[in-house]
């Protein structure tokens, strides 16, 4: 696996890293080699290596090198010894060298505009949160996953919002994804956006549409909402618990706190989905109206978050769900690309093994 060296490393890489044996080589990607990043023909060095034999004049000029876990900087991780040939320590860089470095790479990429950088900058930032902060609550939910799996029950999701269903399909027979995922499919826009925005803030159909899906006490639900607080969100926890369903919430604490408790979208309890019945609760720090960037002449955001942050979560859970389950030796219902060559076989023993069972399979 390659492994990112400097600005673009996340939370896992740095937990690798420091878990390495003392003087092990790893492959990895140096951003500053104007010849081309070490590793990407598969070769294996040292951090410390690269250091040395980098030919790029950025590194040379610097005293340190550090993996760096967000992306502008905000979380400098230190480089310790394990991952240095000879037992060599590079110190912790500070920030602004660390910042001089993120500055040579995006001079390097080139064709990107300012605004792309600063787009992917924000994304990435509320991303090292998450692996920062909400790990631990990945990895229940991932158990969770894993244990239904192999009690060969289905995995529910459902987005509770016009963008929420997004992460219904795409949660759903996704290539490198669970096959015992069932999508329970509300709101859809192809209905028309009035009607639909409308639907969110009704708490009747919901009964209704989980009678029509295979749902059964101790099925996971996966529940996507980010704004956690309106009326189909909530009635959707409430009836998950009615049910007997193991509920896992994908939401944001901070942007329910921040909406009026009069606010019309609201279910009649005025409850926020913090408060609703779940087991797990993944916090997503989506900002108020979605929307990270701000230009001048514009009085609103720009560049939404909600669907690359719920992606990002998402497939956190499922992806560990899988390595749980490959740790325990169970066989995975992992779905092939139909875009591979051979993907036929593999896919069409899923089909048989689930398509009686899931509604849109």
């Amino acid at each position: 696996m390659m492994r990112w060296l400097s600005a673009p490393s996340t939370l896992a890489d740095v937990q690798v890293a420091r878990s390495a044996p003392p003087g092990v080589a790893m492959a990895f990607k140096c951003w500053f080699c104007p010849s081309g990043p070490h590793g990407s023909s598969g070769a294996k060095m040292t951090i410390s290596g690269c250091v040395r034999r980098c030919s790029s004049e950025a590194v040379k000029a610097l005293s340190s090198i550090s993996v760096v876990l967000s992306y502008d900087c905000r979380y400098p991780f230190p480089v310790s010894a394990s991952e240095s040939a000879g037992g060599e320590r590079p110190a912790v860089a500070s920030l602004s060298r660390a910042r001089q470095r993120l500055k040579v790479m995006e001079e390097r990429m080139m064709g990107t505009s300012p605004v792309t950088l600063q787009y992917l900058r924000r994304l990435q930032e509320l991303m090292d949160w998450i692996a920062a902060n909400q790990l631990e609550a990945i990895e229940r939910a991932a158990a969770i996953i894993a244990e239904a799996t192999k009690e060969d029950r289905l995995v529910h999701i459902i987005g509770t919002g016009v963008h929420s269903r997004l992460a219904t399909e795409d949660g759903f027979f996704r290539a490198g994804g669970l096959a015992n995922v069932n999508p329970i499919l509300a709101l859809p826009m192809e209905s028309g956006v009035r009607y639909v925005t409308a639907q969110e803030q009704r708490a009747e159909p919901v009964a209704a549409l989980l009678d029509m899906h295979p749902v059964t006490a101790g099925d996971p639900i996966i529940v996507a909402n980010l704004y956690g607080m309106n009326a189909f969100t909530i009635e959707t926890l409430l009836q998950a618990e009615r049910r007997g369903l193991r509920t896992i919430l994908l939401t944001s604490r901070q942007c329910a706190r921040e909406i009026p408790k009069d606010h019309p979208s609201r279910h009649p309890s005025r409850m926020d989905a913090e408060e609703a019945p779940w087991e797990v609760l993944i916090d997503v720090p989506m900002p108020m109206g979605d929307a990270l960037l701000r230009f001048e002449g514009c009085p609103f955001p720009v560049g939404p978050s909600s669907c690359v942050l719920l992606s990002f979560t998402l497939h956190s859970i499922m992806s560990t769900a899988v390595a749980l389950l490959l740790e325990e030796g169970f066989d995975p219902p992992v779905i092939r690309s139909i875009n591979t060559p051979d993907f036929g076989v593999a896919n069409e023993r899923l089909w048989k093994r689930y398509g009686g069972r899931v509604k849109h399979l």
